[in-house]
């Protein structure tokens, strides 16, 4: 039997979001290829009923849980701890927060030894204190092999900085999340092309099935209903989808509903919009759901209007419930949804997204959908790749 390679994987933290159920699903997938170290650094904030019962779980030595935590939380913590990640803070505003972090390595014995070392989180920014992933595995973790996943498009995503390619250099490997994701990564940083590899984001199909009838959405009779999934910020273009929806119910094609779910720091400006549109008994706001598959299992389209996206995992989750997708042209829309003809992809514009959801409000089948019942198989064959170390594989 061949003898897994000893792994290490380093994350801040795994509060809900893409990033965290892209590492859940990953191990879900694949622990049986590797054998897991699990270093998180707000150890609170797993779900244990995620984690597969052969991950190692590493302690988490106290000064780390200030790059994992917020200010809030880490004042429930220790105030010792609040005031030093506070000083820090200070310091990555005046200088950076790779000096930032530096200065609190310093107290961290270095972690051996490992076949491979995987940082799963980029950096917010050069002059943010968190995530500080990349600098722990490259300055804190002896490993034959580093690699570092990028989950964003560092064309859009804001926290780029051309200095961070010295830290991005020193690994073996960077990690991009979709092919489109890998181009936006190497117009910033061209230098790094040859280190460039793609792994898709794994769906977890058996969960989805699983709490896909937890509950059931009653949603109303003879009506196209339109369900959205996301956190509600001013990239998601919620208020342009909306506005789509006035100019509809204004010119009579008002046979719809739309339901959101999630939270966000737009939440009540959209909520506040929704009333003046007069649009109240057809858009609903429904808040965060532990398990948001229900709402789209009953939907007949879901819709994600966004400015900008890197990868969604939403999209590959709505496929596994059978709702085709209708979302604007961001950076891995043609490469997730047209190519695994999910869905439809919208120009990235006001006028285009009014068109379309018109259009599917008078004909919900529309979109063309053909899911394929294995929505990982790319994500399968490029981790082998990863893996196996074939670098001439399924290389951007």
């Amino acid at each position: 039997m061949k003898k897994r390679k000893k792994t290490l994987v380093v994350i801040d933290n795994l509060h809900t979001g893409g990033i965290a159920s892209s590492l859940y699903n990953l191990l879900y997938y694949t622990h049986d290829k590797l054998d897991y170290h699990l270093l998180v650094f707000n150890k609170k904030s797993i779900d244990l009923s995620r984690i597969p019962q052969d991950v190692l779980l590493l302690d988490t030595p106290n000064c780390l849980k200030i790059l994992g935590m917020s200010q809030e939380e880490i004042k429930k913590e220790s105030i010792i701890l609040y005031f030093i990640r506070a000083i820090l803070v200070i310091i990555s505003k005046i200088s950076n927060g790779e000096f930032a972090r530096k200065v609190l390595f310093l107290c961290i014995k270095k972690v051996h030894k490992y076949d491979l070392a995987i940082s799963f989180a980029q950096d917010n920014g050069w002059h943010t204190l968190s995530k500080g992933c990349n600098d722990f595995v490259i300055d804190k973790v002896d490993s034959t092999k580093k690699l570092a996943y990028i989950h964003c498009d560092y064309s859009n995503y804001g926290g780029y900085d051309p200095k961070q390619e010295k830290k991005l250099i020193e690994f073996d490997n960077i990690v991009c999340v979709s092919h489109s994701c890998a181009q936006s990564f190497e117009n910033k940083f061209p230098s790094l092309k040859s280190k460039i590899l793609i792994n898709e984001n794994f769906i977890n199909v058996d969960l989805i099935n699983e709490k896909k009838l937890e509950y059931v959405i009653e949603y109303p009779k003879n009506k196209t209903n339109f369900v959205t999934v996301c956190r509600i910020s001013s990239v998601k273009g919620l208020d342009r989808a909306l506005l789509a929806f006035k100019i509809a119910q204004d010119k009579g094609v008002d046979n719809f509903s739309w339901t959101i779910v999630g939270d966000g720091p737009e939440r009540e400006t959209l909520k506040l919009q929704i009333e003046k549109y007069q649009l109240n008994s057809k858009i609903k706001l429904v808040g965060n759901k532990d398990n948001p598959y229900p709402y789209i299992l009953g939907a007949d389209i879901f819709l994600l209007p966004s400015i900008h996206e890197a990868a969604p995992m939403v999209f590959g989750e709505a496929a596994v419930l059978n709702v085709p997708i209708l979302t604007t042209n961001t950076c891995s829309a043609n490469e997730l949804v047209l190519q695994k003809r999910i869905g439809k992809v919208m120009e990235n514009n006001q006028e285009s997204i009014t068109n379309n959801i018109m259009s599917a409000i008078c004909n919900k089948k529309m979109i063309h959908f053909e899911y394929s019942l294995d929505i990982n198989h790319n994500a399968k064959a490029q981790f082998e790749n990863i893996v196996e170390n074939e670098k001439d594989g399924d290389k951007k």
